[in-house]
């Protein structure tokens, strides 16, 4: 009797060990059991089980409308750990209202850490998302950030939030219903997967651009990646990778195709991260564009959130490619932070090109962009 008792110790304990080694599931996203849903204010949503990344497959779905609210939150009570070596794997879509989207997990005292996804709600097709334990970050609970007890984690969140935040992947339109769905949420050991979502501007490496002959590229605009399109009210910005001729040489260059609607005043073109830009001389880039004439404005936002911008003298309707240079001295503050001092080029979080609309007759338009850099 004590040989087969020992015998099941061990197993049970080599099976903890594999569980520990590989991959757990933190949530089932097959069901909406234990699934809840909390707001601040009178949002409306609804759970439902939806089709998920591959066929066959499951997911918890959410579809919401923002109304008064701030935030509106999908929740799970789960019992599970983090070891510094693992993170949270998870995918997800979603569609309509434009906001962040922040992962949050709890330990059993209420201690909170969170990472924004800079890609916000706004993602149509699935999304493999990967976030190492050293990613989040603090939020609130305990007595800070030494406080999360990792060995016993026992809630797991996703806040769709309408704040302005550290990450800049802020809301720009709760007026839409919109819906989310999520699956394969799960602990696995970092380096073991593939994500298709950018890191967040807070947890970049800092950059100062690639040296090229003429100066330092910080995008040659040549693919989408980690930039977002943003619009006012009912308007739409959708941003895509087309071919492009110059003479004899053909390239790719970034297109945004914006329509400001009927209530729409402005358009963004948005990209956390985390430059160096002290030693900047002036910033340049190319553009042209088709549509109705509207402004272009350049926009720097730095670590304390301040934004300083340039008003492009020429609208957006140019026929012709156009370089813009911007000399440092030119840029202007336009709001955010304390305004209590100059801009902190060592520290900019964020690069955006604002669409202004001013010609009313013509909303929809294209704006064609490539070679951003500095010198």
């Amino acid at each position: 009797m004590r040989k087969i008792m020992l015998s099941i110790v061990a197993i049970f304990a080599i099976s903890n060990m594999s569980l520990a080694a590989g991959n757990r599931m933190i949530a089932e996203t097959k069901t909406t059991f234990g699934w809840k849903t909390a707001t601040d204010q009178a949002a409306e949503f609804k759970l439902a089980i939806v089709p998920g990344p591959k066929k066959l497959d499951k997911a918890i779905g959410m579809s919401y409308e923002f109304k008064d609210s701030v935030w509106i939150a999908l929740v799970k009570q789960a019992t599970f750990s983090l070891a510094p070596n693992e993170g949270v794997f998870f995918r997800y879509k979603g569609t309509g209202a434009m906001v962040n989207m922040i992962v949050k997990v709890f330990d059993s005292k209420g201690t909170a850490f969170g990472y924004t996804l800079p890609g916000g709600t706004a993602v149509s097709t699935w999304q493999k998302v990967f976030i190492a334990r050293s990613d989040f970050a603090y939020l609130w609970g305990g007595s800070g950030a030494g406080s999360m007890s990792w060995d016993s984690l026992a809630k797991f969140e996703i806040t769709l939030d309408a704040n302005i935040n550290s990450d800049m992947t802020y809301a720009v339109d709760t007026t839409k219903p919109g819906k989310i769905a999520l699956a394969d949420i799960k602990v696995v050991k970092a380096g073991t997967v593939k994500t298709s979502i950018p890191k967040s501007a807070s947890v970049q490496e800092k950059s100062k651009g690639k040296r090229t002959k003429s100066g330092y590229m910080i995008d040659d605009l040549q693919s989408t990646k980690g930039w977002n399109g943003l619009a006012d009210q009912d308007g739409s910005c959708l941003l895509s990778s087309v071919k492009a001729t110059v003479g004899k040489k053909s390239f790719k260059v970034m297109k945004v195709s914006f329509d400001f609607g009927s209530k729409g005043s402005w358009e963004a073109v948005i990209k956390p991260t985390n430059l160096d830009l002290s030693k900047m001389e002036f910033l340049s880039f190319r553009y042209k564009g088709k549509g109705g004439s509207h402004r272009l404005v350049l926009k720097l936002m730095d670590k304390g959130k301040q934004v300083y911008g340039y008003p492009v003298s020429t609208p957006t309707k140019a026929e012709k490619w156009t370089k813009v240079v911007v000399p440092k001295k030119s840029l202007q503050y336009f709001y955010g932070g304390s305004n209590s001092g100059a801009l902190d080029f060592a520290n900019i979080r964020k690069i955006e090109f604002t669409i202004e609309k001013e010609e009313s007759s013509d909303s929809r338009g294209s704006l064609y962009l490539r070679e951003l850099m500095y010198k």
